[in-house]
């Protein structure tokens, strides 16, 4: 079990090492109330993470815990890049609206 953990903590600090730009940009586009791109990026995570998963799991590509938990850091990091690059877009308009 040990052995299982020590493998894991690599992927699970790179998690939680993102996470904080996932917040931020998140939060951001819900408090500029741009539901319409926060709703369709939820809809496309979740259409498309679990069967790409799913898939590479089948296939042999995920095999281990580890490459689970390396799955995730990439669609964290994919879903942190979406919503930092819409973020400045929203402060771009707002800051541009104020001038």
């Amino acid at each position: 079990m040990g052995a299982t953990l020590a493998t894991l903590a690599a992927p699970l600090a790179a998690s939680v090492a993102v996470h904080g730009a996932v917040a931020h940009g998140e939060g951001l586009l819900l408090a500029s109330a741009d539901l319409a791109f926060v709703g369709l990026a939820y809809l496309a995570s979740g259409l498309l993470f679990p069967p790409a998963v799913y898939a590479a799991v089948r296939r042999g590509a995920i095999a281990t815990p580890r490459g689970l938990w390396q799955a995730f850091v990439a669609f964290q990091v994919a879903r942190a890049a979406v919503f930092q690059a819409r973020a400045r877009v929203v402060l771009a308009r707002a800051t541009a609206a104020d001038n």
